[in-house]
């Protein structure tokens, strides 16, 4: 009887060393687990790929081929396209509505001075005001409205044409955080646009919106009319992209207000 009895105590003992080694065993698998629950119960995503500069520059094109409407601001810091004679384009604000209206203010160059013209262009009508009297005359298309938006002309064309990009970094552009990409434009990028091609390739910076995609500046540098030194530079702002915008058809022989 004593022997089954230290039989039975012998076995107990085994049975709880056993127990002990396992729970030993288990211990450091207890600890990663619970490592994880503290770090969230999750493994850690695989990264996404960062996006070549083509990419990139392909995403802007498919983004602003999607905007309805855009404001924009145009820049020269030398002069520009003539326009109804001796007049040159130094810059231009305004708005873009697809497909085919636009209303800005111009600042255009003559004889020495600086003129503030109002243009509004709806479907085949384009008006603009008299530099002297501002009062509204209709007159032949000034600019190519619908190019401004063709994949084939516009924007969107422009970014898609731009060669040899690399990034630079990322910047805030009116508020987003944009890819810098720098690289060259063919002269006749702005053909369509300003109605002259550069006797040469451009320099070309686009900045591009990181999480829309979508082009908030872009700048081109260089010679492209008769007389535009190399050092020539436009930039271009795009900004309130798809706000509703109205535009209206001025009467001609009216008196056009100083803010449009």
């Amino acid at each position: 009887m004593r022997r089954a009895r230290q039989q039975a105590t012998g076995d107990r003992q085994q049975g709880r060393g056993k127990a002990c080694r396992a729970a030993y065993g288990l211990w450091p698998i207890a600890c990663c687990l619970a490592l994880a629950a503290c770090a969230g119960g999750t493994v850690a995503p695989t990264p996404t790929p960062a996006l070549s500069e083509q990419q990139i520059a392909q995403k802007a094109v498919d983004a602003l081929g999607g905007v309805s409407a855009f404001h924009f601001d145009l820049a020269t810091d030398t002069g520009g396209k003539p326009i109804g004679g001796s007049f040159a384009l130094v810059s231009a604000n305004g708005d873009a509505i697809r497909p085919d209206e636009l209303a800005a203010t111009i600042q255009a160059a003559a004889g020495g001075f600086t003129a503030s013209l109002q243009y509004v262009s709806i479907g085949d009508k384009h008006y603009m005001t008299d530099p002297i009297s501002r009062q509204w005359m209709e007159v032949p298309p000034q600019f190519n409205t619908v190019a401004v938006f063709s994949p084939e002309q516009g924007a969107p064309a422009l970014v898609r044409s731009l060669q040899d990009l690399q990034k630079t970094g990322i910047e805030k552009v009116d508020g987003a955080d944009s890819w810098h990409l720098a690289g060259s434009a063919p002269g006749n990028v702005l053909q369509p646009l300003l109605g002259a091609s550069a006797p040469s390739s451009l320099k070309a910076d686009v900045w591009i919106g990181t999480s829309d995609f979508l082009t908030r500046r872009i700048k081109l540098t260089g010679a492209i009319f008769q007389g535009d030194p190399d050092t020539t530079v436009r930039t271009l702002e795009l900004t309130k992209f798809n706000e509703t915008v109205t535009i209206a058809a001025p009467a001609p022989g009216t008196t056009a207000s100083p803010s449009g």
